[in-house]
């Protein structure tokens, strides 16, 4: 129960985020990965104490191949470790209704919940925004 209500938790900070984070139809994006990525999801937030860093990437790294990879609009991701122990989590989206789409389906995914798990759901700020302007050395 307790996944249950920390997913709802973060999909309503989703949408309000996301509905409140409009910018104009202007974009250059000159990244070839990136390229296809219309909005950017950044995530922050700690681990629970009784889970080792080592275990978690293991964990997200399954997230990962299971279940993100697979949902249509997504372009790539980023997770990296500040040196205050915060996770930030860098998700790139074709488009804002891709995003949407899959936080509908990680309310319901079975392999979506050892990753929920491990997350302090107090210590989550999320935000949904579009890509405006993008450059690259690539």
């Amino acid at each position: 129960m307790k996944h249950f209500q920390a997913i709802v938790c973060i999909a309503i900070s989703l949408t309000f985020s996301t509905s409140c984070n409009r910018s104009s139809d202007n974009q250059l994006i000159t990244n070839p990965e990136q390229r296809k990525a219309g909005y950017v999801e950044v995530t922050t937030f700690r681990i629970t104490e009784r889970t080792s860093v080592d275990d978690f990437l293991k964990i997200a790294q399954k997230m990962q191949i299971d279940f993100l990879m697979k949902q249509e609009g997504f372009v790539s991701r980023s997770l990296t470790l500040s040196k205050d122990s915060t996770f930030i989590d860098i998700v790139y989206w074709k488009d804002q209704l891709s995003h949407e789409n899959a936080m509908k389906q990680a309310q319901v995914s079975l392999e979506v919940v050892p990753f929920m798990q491990q997350v302090d759901m107090n210590s989550v700020i999320m935000s949904v925004n579009k890509i405006v302007l993008q450059n690259s050395n690539e």
